[in-house]
């Protein structure tokens, strides 16, 4: 098939849903001939020569990134766009225009199978691809996000404001899903969201995976006292669900070993997350380019999520790199992994806390788990493996 991918951050294996995308691209890119057009961020051109091998060609649409307005003054955007912005908030994130003359110009010139859309962020431009065959990806279902933090909130402005974006964001996603023959979600409680919003829609589940071997574990020694988070550490639930855990789980750890320290690693710290680096045991490492040396040297990767969607990307190379888990039920949230066998869920800071305690004291309870999660993912979550299901929806979107 001649492919057209268009999403709204360059696939790169630097995160969650790029290093996903990355890797679909390059187990399709062997089979099919991909065009990608993605914005582009400055710091992100060197990244380019390493999708460049699995793609055809690379369309870059110049984006400066997102400029920080301070906290009023973003409270006031945010406000406004709520309530007299009939489009929801989440899909001005980018500047959308700025891609329609570029797809134009690929659709007119190229005879294209298909049109995959990554995320909802751009679902509006399908109107420009002249009817062909499209494919929408739901990476989260980002109303349920939504309607989370609209369960949680415990102010009632928050509420409120929670409530209207969750009811807004619903009604968008539900009129271009429907407009999609196919979907693809990352897990069943997804899949059952879309089905949910457009019977008419067949929604495959592709799940996130890991290329397993790159992560095969190393003989790097573990201090038995250092914990990881990594991930976005400006994506709202990463920064909800560690300020959580910083500020009610580690001081319960740190009581019993008062030598444990937790690394926070991942690109652009929120201002509420470098913050946190001030807090006893807390370290703020930031970006690094390989986040395997970090795991093969964690004692425990702390996924300690209370919203969201989708699956943990996080989880699945943690355990490839035979690093045990800790997470709650959300976290760990549509992954075919099991309590106590796999990982450790716990969801209150008092079980979440004895749950590092019991691994960190245990080197047999970390052995296990980390022999039996890599076994797992290795089973279920190798990129090959997945990248087939994904072609599937493929096909099956082409008919």
């Amino acid at each position: 098939m001649r492919i057209l991918l268009v999403s709204p951050t360059l696939p790169a294996p630097i995160s969650g849903g790029r290093t996903r995308l990355f890797n679909l691209i390059r187990q399709l890119g062997n089979r099919h001939e991909m065009t990608v057009l993605s914005f582009v961020q400055p710091f992100e051109q060197p990244l380019c020569s390493v999708l460049a091998p699995y793609c055809r060609h690379l369309e870059q649409v110049p984006f400066e990134g997102f400029r920080t307005i301070g906290k009023w003054l973003n409270r006031l955007r945010g406000w406004s766009l709520l309530l007299f912005d009939r489009r929801p908030a989440y899909v001005q994130t980018f500047p959308v225009a700025r891609m329609k003359l570029p797809l134009r110009r690929l659709v007119q010139r190229q005879a294209f199978d298909l049109v995959i859309f990554e995320q909802l962020f751009l679902v509006e431009l399908l109107l420009e691809t002249k009817g062909l065959p499209a494919l929408l990806v739901e990476q989260n279902v980002e109303s349920e996000i939504v309607r989370r933090c609209y369960a949680q909130a415990a102010n009632a402005i928050h509420k409120l404001r929670d409530w209207l974006t969750w009811r807004k964001l619903f009604a968008f996603e539900r009129h271009w899903v429907r407009r999609f023959p196919v979907c693809v979600a990352v897990s069943d409680p997804d899949a059952a969201l879309l089905r949910a919003m457009s019977r008419a829609t067949k929604v495959f589940v592709v799940p996130n995976g890991v290329d397993v071997s790159s992560f095969t574990p190393r003989d790097e020694k573990r201090a038995g006292q250092t914990l990881l988070f990594f991930g976005t550490l400006s994506y709202g639930p990463n920064v909800d669900g560690l300020t959580w855990f910083c500020h009610q789980v580690l001081p319960l750890i740190r009581e019993s070993r008062p030598d444990v320290r937790l690394d926070v690693v991942g690109a652009a710290a929120a201002s509420q997350v470098l913050a946190l680096g001030s807090l006893p045991g807390v370290n703020i490492v930031g970006f690094v380019s390989d986040i395997r040396p970090t795991l093969w040297s964690a004692d425990v990767a702390v996924v300690p999520l209370r919203t969201g969607g989708g699956t943990r990307l996080k989880i699945l190379e943690a355990l490839a790199a035979g690093c045990p888990v800790v997470s709650t039920t959300v976290g760990a949230e549509g992954l075919d992994l099991v309590d106590g066998h796999h990982l450790l869920i716990a969801d209150n800071p008092a079980d979440f806390a004895q749950a590092v305690l019991r691994l960190l004291q245990s080197d047999d309870q970390r052995a296990k788990l980390s022999e039996n999660g890599r076994q797992a993912v290795t089973q279920q979550y190798d990129w090959q493996r997945i990248a087939l299901e994904f072609e599937r929806a493929c096909f099956e979107a082409t008919r």
